[in-house]
């Protein structure tokens, strides 16, 4: 069975509003200290993080991402890019040949995780400890999530002060 013709992201990404987190109510009490002390964040190193990956991906794809939101955490770097296919793979699309477009771009993710890591860890000044990514078709996105480990000394190795 063929899957259906890439139709886009079923509307803008402008059009969606913000996230926000649940109200209180619906958080339980033993769950609401921890969610809020480790809530990520944006802007900042997120968004520094963010516009070095739109600028890789442009130079990459010969196009950047229409938005790129990235979120870090107490251990975790998160970043969104949205409408990412170039025309060749939304011809692809088009065509049912998702898998084949997913498995480039995840062959693109591990030949730039290296690249993506050395920003985060610049950026940040942590360690990245792992890397993990997907790419979704509705809504057009890669996602990419980094862990983060210990702090960097100044000269990018471990900061073995802070142990």
């Amino acid at each position: 069975m063929a899957d259906p013709p890439y139709r886009g992201p079923r509307e803008p990404m402008h059009n969606r509003g913000p996230s926000h987190p649940p109200p209180d109510h619906a958080v339980p009490d033993r769950a609401r200290h921890h969610a809020r002390s480790s809530a990520l964040r944006e802007g900042g190193l997120a968004g520094e993080v963010a516009s070095a990956f739109v600028r890789l991906h442009h130079e990459h794809f010969g196009r950047g991402p229409a938005e790129a939101h990235a979120y870090v955490g107490d251990a975790i770097l998160v970043c969104v890019l949205s409408d990412i296919y170039t025309q060749s793979e939304r011809t692809m699309l088009d065509l049912g040949k998702r898998e084949i477009v997913r498995e480039a771009r995840l062959a693109y993710q591990r030949a730039v995780e290296a690249q993506h890591s050395e920003i985060v860890e610049r950026v940040t000044g942590r360690r990245v400890v792992s890397f993990a990514g997907t790419v979704t078709f509705e809504p057009d996105q890669a996602v990419e999530l980094f862990t983060l480990g210990e702090r960097l000394a100044p000269d990018g190795e471990r900061d073995v002060s802070a142990a």
